[in-house]
């Protein structure tokens, strides 16, 4: 799997002790840990700034153990201490990036954080501030935390994650909607995908709503949790098809009708079948009258009338 640039885990001054200890202090509390960015090396100098020769030393010398941030099945990826970024370590081509530095960077690398690759699928990232959705380090009292953080967030934030997803896409970058691939920032109050692969082959038709759900909802969360990621991103696609607002994919692209069977389907929620008719209906109102806006058509007054009335079902529903 690929490997991108992930959050920023605690660090150990006792090697030995990394495993043991990674439970019970990883203490997420809403505050996830963060190491301050520095954005200069040796005083003065920006770290991609350096002679290839300083940045290819100070690389190898973040290969270790308190420098490990995760691991996929195809690379490990280190945090570069004293810098903003991490560094992307293909299994078995420890003594193959060394010879290389390549800032000339492709749209598919921009979607995965790269800023400079190495050769060998070695790369340098971003390190982005957050903490995954979940994760086999956490506890249930963590994970809990942080889902409630993201039922918190406001609806732009939901939109923002949408329009970041949606622009992969149109790039031709599949995510694989998987929890340790989205890292939410409480303080910040973002979120933020971070594996795509380009090209995928069996990539199905991009469904924006239903890739957000999946990715930011678990077995952990609460009925009250679910129904409310559900309301923020139905919201976020309301905004998105507002008046005078351009949509980040084709109104029809939203796919109310099968991101409203993936809910129904759900065995948490017991809500009636004609509230999810009503809602169905209101939303295909939404999406045609969108269609016509966009064709030119006079409707801004109908649509925010529309809109307002699917938030109105919606409230009421989650």
């Amino acid at each position: 799997m690929h490997i991108s640039p992930i959050y920023t885990l605690p660090q150990y001054k006792d090697n030995s002790s990394i495993q043991k200890n990674q439970d019970r202090t990883f203490g997420l509390k809403l505050k996830p840990q963060l190491t301050q960015d520095v954005v200069s090396f040796e005083g003065y100098r920006r770290f991609l700034d350096l002679p290839k020769n300083e940045i290819f030393a100070r690389i190898k010398r973040s290969i270790r153990p308190d420098n490990f941030i995760g691991a996929g099945g195809e690379a490990k990826v280190y945090s570069i201490k004293g810098t903003k970024y991490c560094f992307r370590c293909p299994k078995g081509s420890s003594d193959r990036y060394n010879t290389n530095i390549d800032f000339n960077i492709s749209e598919a690398d921009k979607v995965n954080h790269v800023v400079a690759n190495l050769g060998a699928g070695a790369t340098i990232m971003t390190r982005l501030k957050g903490v995954p959705v979940k994760s086999d380090a956490m506890s249930i009292e963590q994970i809990q935390q942080i889902a409630q953080s993201i039922v918190d967030f406001p609806v732009q934030a939901y939109r923002t994650f949408m329009h970041q997803l949606a622009d992969a896409d149109r790039k031709n970058m599949y995510f694989d909607n998987f929890w340790p691939n989205v890292i939410v920032n409480p303080k910040d109050k973002t979120i933020t995908a971070i594996d795509f692969v380009k090209d995928f082959p069996y990539a199905e038709e991009f469904s924006p709503l239903g890739k957000m759900f999946s990715a930011l909802t678990h077995d952990e969360n609460t009925v009250e949790q679910l129904g409310m990621v559900a309301n923020k991103i139905l919201k976020a696609a309301l905004k998105d098809l507002s008046p005078g607002q351009k949509p980040c994919v084709e109104p029809s692209q939203f796919d109310f009708s099968l991101f409203l069977v993936d809910l129904r389907n759900l065995e948490k929620f017991h809500i009636a079948d004609e509230s999810y008719c009503d809602l169905f209906n209101a939303l295909e109102r939404v999406v045609e009258l969108k269609e016509l806006e966009l064709k030119g058509e006079k409707v801004a007054s109908k649509l925010r009338n529309d809109i307002n009335v699917a938030k109105e079902i919606i409230d009421l529903m989650f």
